[in-house]
């Protein structure tokens, strides 16, 4: 129970990497806020298991991208507990495309969710943190891509790398008001959002081949990095980009 009684948002949580951590915060303890954008159902049936196992949680829609819909989902969850003690930024697009096939539009919508997204959750989180007056945790759930470039996604490349440049400023900034800022580098890990490309037989072994310890990973493997982040254990920890990627960045 490392985070209990912490009242956490979890963006794009009703499905993939977002939906293990809501769930895994939920188990140890945390009221947890789940996010989505056009998954109605998906946080329905989130928030569901969370009550099924004796917790709290609600689902709240709101497009990362647009202010308006940030301000009214953080006031969603004040209005639901009183404040937020966690914020897990993990709402992403990806578009698996060659540079040149890589269109304005593809271009635009990643920046708009991957990075003004980011800015615009931490910024509103962030203020509500600084309001509370007692510190704050926000953790961002980036990429291998953040710091390795690839040919196959370079706009997803460009936003994790502007996020993470994001983080480090926000943690220089925050720290003083007690507000840690993190990220965690998953690689590669099977969800929804990926998985006709990792699950590409070829792509697949490519990929393991690549990595130093020879596996993938998982969702639970995020989340338990983001527990740690999340707890007590890590109070001297921010501005930190810690990586879980089996070793795939070294190569």
């Amino acid at each position: 129970m490392k985070v209990r009684g912490q009242v956490a948002l979890v963006t794009g949580g009703s499905r993939g990497i977002g939906r293990g951590i809501a769930l895994g915060l939920a188990r140890e303890g945390a009221l947890v806020a789940v996010n989505y954008t056009a998954h109605p159902k998906a946080a329905r049936d989130v928030t569901d298991e969370i009550a099924a196992m004796g917790g709290e949680g609600i689902a709240v829609k709101a497009d990362v991208a647009r202010r308006p819909d940030v301000e009214q989902m953080v006031k969603a969850v004040v209005k639901a507990w009183g404040r937020i003690d966690l914020c897990v930024s993990n709402a992403g697009v990806i578009a698996f495309k060659d540079f040149f096939a890589t269109s304005e539009r593809d271009w635009d919508r990643t920046q708009a969710v991957n990075l003004k997204g980011a800015f615009l959750v931490g910024q509103a989180v962030a203020r509500q943190m600084v309001r509370q007056g007692d510190g704050g945790n926000i953790i961002y759930i980036n990429s291998d891509a953040g710091i390795k470039p690839n040919a196959r996604f370079a706009a997803y490349a460009a936003a994790k790398a502007g996020q993470l440049m994001l983080m480090k400023s926000m943690a220089l900034a925050l720290g003083p008001r007690k507000i840690r800022v993190n990220a965690v580098l998953p690689f590669a890990v099977p969800t929804d959002l990926n998985r006709k490309y990792v699950g590409n037989p070829k792509i697949r072994r490519e990929l393991i081949a690549g990595t130093p310890l020879g596996i993938m990973g998982a969702p639970e493997d995020v989340f338990q990095a983001v527990l740690y982040l999340a707890s007590r254990e890590a109070r001297w920890v921010t501005g930190c980009a810690l990586a879980l990627d089996g070793g795939w960045t070294l190569t």
